[in-house]
Order: structure tokens, then C-alpha cells, then sequence
């Protein structure tokens, strides 16, 4: 059997020692206006997420989390951009409603983001991430049934 001298051994998406070890904590929030989307971007991939609805509960409005945009629009973390209740993320109900009782949720999956929608009212909201080394250009773009298209059933 040949070596190669070449090959160096590094983290990426399928390699599961990236997503086994304690990963880097990583905090941020803000406040998205109703009837607006905001995507927040984590430098490496999160191999865990977790979005909390700090507003009071008795506030009317719910902050929808996604893990998908709405639109093409969403650039910078934490600046609102349109989106429309005819998108297919919002149509197809892709998302999740965080609201009164129920003011957080953890994703335990691999992502490079996270996309938080604003319905009723403006809301305000706080994202931790567990990071790993893995370059968030090496995460695919995570698309199809379910995510940003599909039927409602």
C-alpha cells in the first residue's frame, strides 16, 4: 500500500470528530420588525443553535425561526429585509412560532445560518450557536421539501 505524503487530515462537513468535540460559543441578538426577516451567519459552522423570543409574552406578535430565507434580500446579521406571506418558506409554513410559553428552541444540526421572521408585532431576540473549526463556505446551502418548499400538509 502507497502513502501519500500529501494527504493532510483536516475538519469538514462529513467528518464527524468536527461535530464530537466541545465546539466555541457564539452569542448575538436583535430586534426584527414585524412583517421583516433577519438572518443571522456564524463564522464557522454551528453544529448547534439555539433562539430565544426575548419579548414579553404577553406582547401579541411571534418570532418565526427558519432555516431557510424568504427571500434573496438577507445580507447583514441583523438588519430586517422584506418578506412576503406568499414566500414559500412562509406560504409552506417552514419555519417554527416562538411565543408565549414556548420562547425558545435548540436545532441540534448542522448549519452556516439562521433566519428569524417577525409576525404581529416587532420582536426581540438572542441566537447561541455552538461553533466548530469547519469554514462556513465548506456547509452546502440547506434546501428542498420541508425547508423552502414543499406542501403544507
Amino acid at each position: 500500500m502507497v502513502h501519500s505524503s500529501s494527504f493532510k487530515y483536516t475538519v469538514g462537513i462529513h467528518n464527524a470528530s468536527s461535530f464530537v468535540v466541545p465546539g466555541t460559543p457564539w452569542i448575538s441578538g436583535s430586534t426584527v420588525s414585524d412583517g421583516k426577516q433577519q438572518v443571522m451567519r456564524f463564522p464557522t459552522v454551528a453544529k448547534s443553535v439555539t433562539v430565544y423570543n426575548d419579548t414579553e409574552a404577553t406582547t401579541a406578535g411571534s418570532l418565526r425561526v427558519h432555516v431557510q430565507s424568504g427571500s434573496n434580500s438577507c445580507t447583514t446579521n441583523g438588519t430586517d429585509n422584506a418578506i412576503a406571506v406568499t414566500d414559500p418558506v412562509i406560504d409552506g409554513k417552514h419555519y417554527v412560532v416562538l411565543s408565549g410559553s414556548q420562547n425558545s428552541i435548540t436545532l441540534t444540526q448542522k448549519m452556516k445560518e439562521i433566519y428569524v421572521s417577525a409576525n404581529g408585532s416587532d420582536i426581540n431576540y438572542t441566537v447561541s450557536a455552538v461553533l466548530t473549526n469547519i469554514p462556513a463556505g465548506r456547509m452546502f446551502d440547506l434546501t428542498g421539501s420541508g425547508i423552502n418548499y414543499g406542501s403544507r400538509h
